[in-house]
């Protein structure tokens, strides 16, 4: 926190309160690292003396003169200062930034990414290590031991509660727990290059998501390490100096030979089918022919088809994301948000159009209901919205038992390989980049096709048998142009010549 200016309000008037007349005293500080000022206030002073005093006293805390200095709320303290841990600093960062910084549907991955950050910042290794192995046996998403020895218990603390204050009636046990931490949490003053450079690259080090895997550091973790510097509790060096990271953007780019073909997703979906539903066959085929991330075949309705220009357009607007109860406002676990978009930027509305063969099954299955339910299509076998988690699960199982024994190469693949295959085969039928760059939902037509660099070099090497009747060949070029530009907007060239040539 830094002082922008301080002053005694109401033109140095005194002020009515529930205590009779005093004067007010207002300061704007700035948090630094990009963030917008913020304003406090004081009207307790009982003579403009004692106003201009703490207007004084702020001032000193500005410069660090006489011992002043403006601590984490903003105010001036000559109290000293005793040595912080990581886990202390974390504690007062998060408690401060929990409903003003983090949406609800972030909040479950930031808490972890802090939380794993804690654990890795304890002094001694073995403790490390031992509470690294408590934190996966308590998830909550699983039959947990109860806890028995204090790491355990240190661990059941950071997953149920992370950074927040625990219930009254878990107090002892959570405070216990709390204390065991803060023990063994090495001490801001010991916070060095070196170990932030290890923490970043362990950090940023992911074998399926690299580029994730940076973005977390860039967007939960920096901005702590930022938020020290600022506030004056490690120096300036230790987060300056790091080495530049470079970029590793083969590690970034879809795997060609870990794209399922047509034939191949033909399998999952009919297993699918098999074990869960007919519905579920059609909810592999969207996904993938679509080019859906998992959230967002989730949140599907039947309102997200919408009928235009003689054809069945699939809308993609919002996806559905679980939250943990701790990370929720409300207190609901399901989340509806806009889908994915890079930072500072608004996801854009994808419209589309759906094979027309893929087409005549939607309409059998939705029936009366195309355009008008607004219920979730893909739900569980209770009605309710189906977990993600258990969609994962289902998809493993059918990549292992119909997909491994024919194509090695694919096992592993995550349901994120379905948009994936999606997109290749709209390169493969030689669809406009540009506008797989709109229905795919990409930011960037740059960035797009340097992700997919890779797969347009090695489509010969795809079996893409199949694909051809993706959209009627006589009708393709005119209906792929008009789902970009749309009736309102298509110029009608010969027009325009005639309209130039009479002018």
């Amino acid at each position: 926190m830094r002082l922008v200016n301080a002053w005694v309000g109401h033109d140095g008037k005194p002020v009515a309160t529930s205590k009779g007349p005093r004067f007010q005293v207002r300061w704007v500080l700035s948090p630094g690292a990009g963030r917008l000022p913020v304003e406090r206030k004081r009207s307790d002073f009982r003579t403009k003396a004692a106003a201009k005093a703490f207007v004084e006293r702020l001032e000193k805390a500005e410069y660090g003169v006489d011992g002043w200095r403006i601590d984490a709320d903003g105010q001036p303290t000559d109290e000293p200062v005793g040595e912080t841990s990581v886990f202390g600093a974390l504690e007062v960062y998060a408690a401060s930034r929990w409903n003003a910084v983090w949406q609800t549907a972030s909040r479950s991955k930031v808490r972890m990414r802090l939380v794993e950050l804690v654990a890795r910042t304890l002094e001694s290794k073995s403790d490390r290590e031992a509470l690294l192995v408590a934190l996966e046996e308590q998830r909550p998403d699983r039959r947990r031991p109860a806890p028995r020895t204090s790491v355990e218990w240190a661990a059941r603390y950071l997953r149920d509660y992370g950074l927040r204050p625990a219930p009254a009636e878990l107090a002892d046990e959570m405070a216990s727990a709390r204390r065991w931490i803060e023990a063994r949490s090495i001490l801001l003053s010991a916070l060095s290059i070196q170990h932030v450079a290890e923490l970043r690259d362990h950090f940023t080090r992911a074998e399926l998501a690299p580029s994730s895997a940076r973005t977390y550091w860039a967007g939960t973790l920096m901005p702590f390490l930022t938020w020290l510097v600022d506030t004056e509790q490690i120096g300036r060096g230790v987060v300056k100096a790091l080495p530049k990271q470079r970029r590793d953007v083969e590690s970034e780019r879809p795997d060609p030979r870990r794209i399922p073909e047509p034939a191949q997703v033909e399998l999952v979906a009919v297993l699918f089918a098999e074990h869960h539903g007919a519905k579920w066959a059609t909810f592999v085929r969207l996904a993938t022919w679509c080019a859906l991330r998992i959230s967002e075949a989730l949140d599907l309705r039947a309102t997200s088809f919408i009928e235009q220009r003689g054809r069945l357009y699939l809308r993609v607007a919002t996806q559905q994301r679980r939250v943990t109860g701790l990370d929720s406002d409300d207190g609901a676990t399901l989340v509806r948000s806009g889908t994915k978009s890079t930072r500072d930027r608004r996801a854009r509305v994808r419209e589309v159009p759906l094979p027309t063969w893929l087409e005549h099954e939607v309409r059998d299955l939705l029936g009366d209901k195309l355009g008008v339910d607004g219920a979730l299509l893909f739900t569980g076998p209770r009605g309710a919205a189906a977990p993600a988690e258990a969609v994962r699960r289902w998809w493993r199982e059918a990549v292992d038992e119909v997909l491994v024994p024919v194509a090695p190469n694919l096992a592993g693949v995550t349901p994120h390989a379905m948009r994936h295959a999606g997109m290749t085969y709209w390169f493969a039928q030689g669809v406009d980049h540009k506008r797989i760059q709109l229905w795919g939902g990409w930011a960037s037509l740059k960035v797009m096709l340097d992700t997919y660099r890779g797969v347009l070099d090695s489509l010969e090497e795809i079996d893409l048998t199949g694909i051809d009747g993706c959209w009627p060949g006589s009708q393709s070029d005119d209906v792929l142009h008009q789902s970009v530009c749309g009736d309102a907007t298509i110029v009608d060239l010969d027009a325009w010549r005639r309209s130039r040539s009479a002018g």
